[in-house]
Order: C-alpha cells, then structure tokens, then sequence
C-alpha cells in the first residue's frame, strides 16, 4: 500500500471542482484512511490519526445536540486529521481556525455525493496504482471528447494540465513547440529543452518528456514541467498520449492542406488566372491574407542538397506568422509575400521579422526581396525582382539582398541571358578572361579594383596591396591586352559594365556590388 498523502487525494480520488479554501501548507500530510460524518452524535465513532474526514454541513444542524462547522474544526485539529472536506457552506470562521492550524480544508459542490468520494479514496488507498490508473483512463477519455468537440490544443491541454497541476507542452518531431498551456517563466523555459523521452531538469523545473507517435512513427512529443513530477503524473500523460497523438495527426493533416490551400491561391494570382476582384478577395480572406496592404515578395534559398528540406519544413520556421503569409514551394526554394503591418515601410523593414525566424531555424539560408508591392497587380514584379536578385546572390557573400540595394544589376540581371549582352561582354573582357586563363595572372582583379577605387591610384594599390609601380605595369598591360585606353571615359565605362556582367556570368565570390 502506497504512502497517500491530501495532494495525491485531491488529485487522484477527489472531483475536479473540489476548491482548497485553507491549509495549503498540510497538503502533504500522509492520508490513513477516509472517514464519514455519521448523522448523529457522536459524528466519528473512533479517530485515530491522519484519516481524511468527510462533512455534510446541513447533517450538522440535524444532530442533538447541533455542532456548529468552527467548533468541529477544532475538535478534529486535536486530533488531528489529515484533511476535512465539506459539502455546504464554509464560514469565515471556519477558514480561519483551518488556516492557522495548516489543516486542508476543501470545499465540495453541494451536487457531490459524499459516498462516492469515500468510495474513491479508499480505492486509492487500498490500491494506489490501479487508482492511479482509473483516473488516467477517466483523463484520457475526457481528452478524447474534447477532440471530437473541435477543442483543439488549447483546451485539451487546458484539461490536462488542470489534473496534473502541471505545465503541458506539444513539440513536433522537429522541436517546435506547438501548443502550450501554464506560466510564460516555464514556456520560455521548455523553448531550449533537448527532446531526448524521460526525465531531465531544465532551468531548474523538473520535466517528463514523452513521444507522440501514429502508425509507428514519431509525430511529436508532449512535455510535462512542474516541481517534484509523481509516477501519477507520468501514468496520466502515458494515457492522454493517444489522444494527444490523434489531435496533432489531424492538425498536421488539417495544415497541410491549408498550405495546399494557400499556395494554391498563390500560384493562381501570379498566373493572373484569379481576375474577377470580389473572388480575389473572397479567396485571400480564406486564407487569412489582407490584400490591402502592401507585399512583399522574398525567395528563401538553400543549397540543392537542403532545399527539400527548406521547403518542407518553412512553415514551422514562422509558426507565429504562417497564417498571414501566402508562400508556395519555388525552384530556388521557397517564395513567399511578406504583408506590410506599418505603413510607409521599407522593404527591408516589412522583411525583418520573417528573416529573422526564418534564418533562426534555417541559419545558412539565403534570401533576396523584391521592392513593395502596392497591390496584387503588383505581385508579379516583385516575385521577379526577388528572383532576378537571387542570380546575384549566388555570386556574392551577403546572404541578403534587397533588388532595391543592387544598383546598375537591376538593368544588367534581365540581359544575362541576352545575346548582344553577351556579345559586348566578351568584346570588351574577353581577351583580358583568356589571357586571364593561360596565365594565372591577377591583371582582371586589379581592373576590377581600379574602378572599386573610382580610378584612384594610391587608394588601389593598397587595396590590392601591391607597389604604385608594379599596379601602373599592369595597367598598362591590361592596355596592350585589350587594345583600350583606361584614360578614355567611354572605355572606362564599357569595361566597368563588362567587369558588372562578370560578376554574374562569372560565377566568382565577390564582397561588394
């Protein structure tokens, strides 16, 4: 037989909407045996330490002669008794000589039958484990019937926490919390938990962490917090798990076709198809987007081996702000259009908050936007804006990079693929790019920092740190190479473009635009 203690009573044999009106500090006192009031006197016939007494307060009026709820409190603190739960109304008084003596006084709602009660306690004392058990089953099928309700997360763990006095959370199998009920201390305490199943303290709270599985697989994880966490707790999560389980394999479902949904509509607009206005509007307000506020569009990138799991796994990078944002699985990633909650924004001011989440979960990714878009017309530039930057960036070492911040490449990114581009890329650069090839030399690197340099002779050599000779020896050389003269305005601007087309036809790292 298991040491019982009030707290495991209440928890465990006592009806939910039991209220502990005094005597917090006596909630661990140990728990022998229940004990009912008798509709006579005398109430107990024989007391003999730690028993858990039952009350009825109109049952005390009826006894000869009447004893009234504060006068019987003292006679059972003398005792004493473990706990005396009351059906009826509790005095002032009554609480007050409880609370001075630390003796769990609990209040029972006048529909409660005090036989039950008896009966349930004297399971639990009797047979802890398979009370223990009974309760859970009893939490488990209170859980599974919220589900059916349509109560979701909140109010499944709502429930569950209030039996076990507990924090409850729900992680998915990637470690984002996905629903939570308790303090914000012990929320922002469970955000670093390592989901290894078992035991372990964090922060100083004790935690139980247990996975969530469906057809044999892993879907999630649930986690309990709190101080000094019982088997019974442990017993109750183990039984809530299925129902637990079932909720996050329908709310997976349930958001997968929302995503389907939403790129869906994504696609739609950007292939002009949704033309009508009022079924534009009709189809955003659906997925929660308001398309009265300026977009912005921005491609997440990855490297080819990573971008699968970019693009399955987005959606948990911004779970706070997945509702508001249409995004669809893009060949450079993922593309999304990022609302403008501020009026007069910049374009890297509406993008803040989404690289931020996005490049906590995803730190090496890469991403580019476009400029504002006023209105969905709008949307195709500045998916293509973002898109034309992306060529860009593969080729420098920023991992951001806004169409609006790239100068001269907004006229030269649409002729990468031009043939009279081309054709005045190689005319202008190309015999410098062969004997570039043939010889190792560094004659390219210096034309491209003597224009970084605005021509400036002193401020290039130190940059590409070699004497003010030997940088004049190979100007000239690259003179003779190219049959150019670097005096000449209109050679200097030629080859500055040339060298701009480079850097993106050239696929070679650089620091600055």
């Amino acid at each position: 037989m298991s040491s019982v203690t009030v707290h495991d009573a209440i928890r465990l044999a006592l009806p939910v909407s039991t209220q502990i009106v005094a005597g917090h500090a006596g909630l661990h006192r140990p728990v022998s045996w229940p004990v009912v009031a008798r509709g006579l006197a005398p109430l107990f016939t024989e007391l003999h330490g730690n028993e858990f007494a039952l009350v009825s307060v109109p049952a005390l009026r009826d006894i000869d002669p009447p004893i009234s709820l504060p006068m019987l409190i003292e006679r059972l603190i003398s005792v004493p008794i473990s706990a005396l739960a009351i059906v009826g109304h509790i005095d002032g008084q009554s609480i007050a000589i409880a609370e001075q003596a630390n003796l769990p006084l609990l209040h029972l709602a006048n529909d409660v039958d005090i036989r039950v009660v008896d009966r349930e306690l004297q399971r639990l004392i009797s047979d802890y484990d398979a009370q223990v058990d009974r309760r859970a089953a009893q939490i488990a099928l209170e859980l599974g019937e919220q589900s059916l309700a349509g109560g979701g997360f909140p109010a499944m763990l709502a429930l569950l926490a209030s039996r076990t006095g507990r924090a409850v959370a729900i992680f998915s199998v990637k470690g984002e919390m996905l629903a939570f009920h308790g303090s914000s201390e012990i929320k922002s305490t469970l955000l670093h938990i390592g989901l290894t199943p078992g035991t372990q303290r964090v922060g100083g709270i004790d935690t139980w962490c247990l996975p969530l599985t469906a057809a044999g697989h892993g879907i999630g994880f649930i986690v309990l917090a709190g101080p000094s966490l019982t088997d019974a707790d442990k017993a109750t999560v183990k039984r809530a798990a299925m129902a637990l389980a079932m909720e996050l394999t329908k709310t997976q479902a349930l958001s997968a076709v929302e995503e389907r949904y939403r790129g869906n509509f994504l696609e739609q607009l950007l292939a002009g198809n949704l033309t009508d206005p009022l079924v534009l509007q009709q189809r955003a307000r659906e997925i929660g987007v308001d398309l009265r506020k300026p977009h912005v569009a921005l491609v997440f990138s990855l490297p080819s081996d990573q971008q699968s799991q970019l693009q399955s796994q987005f959606v948990n990078a911004i779970p706070q702000l997945g509702s508001t944002i249409p995004w669809l699985n893009h060949a450079l990633g993922v593309l999304c259009f990022v609302p403008a909650d501020v009026a007069n924004s910049s374009e890297k001011q509406i993008v803040q908050l989404v690289l931020h989440d996005v490049q906590a979960y995803f730190p090496t990714v890469r991403a580019t936007y476009g400029r504002v878009a006023l209105s969905p017309s709008d949307w195709v530039r500045s998916q293509t804006e973002a898109e034309l930057t992306q060529k860009l960036l593969r080729t420098h070492t920023q991992p951001v990079l806004g169409y609006a911040e790239i100068g001269v490449y907004q006229l030269l990114l649409p002729l990468v693929n031009n043939t009279d581009a081309m054709v005045f890329y190689h005319q202008h650069l190309g015999a410098l790019l062969d004997y570039e090839r043939e010889q190792h030399g560094e004659l390219l690197q210096t034309l491209e920092a003597f224009f970084d340099c605005n021509g400036n002779l002193a401020r290039t050599a130190e940059a590409i740190h070699v004497h003010r000779n030997t940088l004049l020896y190979r100007l000239s050389r690259i003179s003779q190479i190219c049959h150019v003269d670097l005096d000449n305005t209109e050679t200097r601007l030629s080859l500055w473009l040339a060298i701009k087309l480079h850097r993106l036809v050239g696929n070679r790292p650089t620091d600055s635009l």
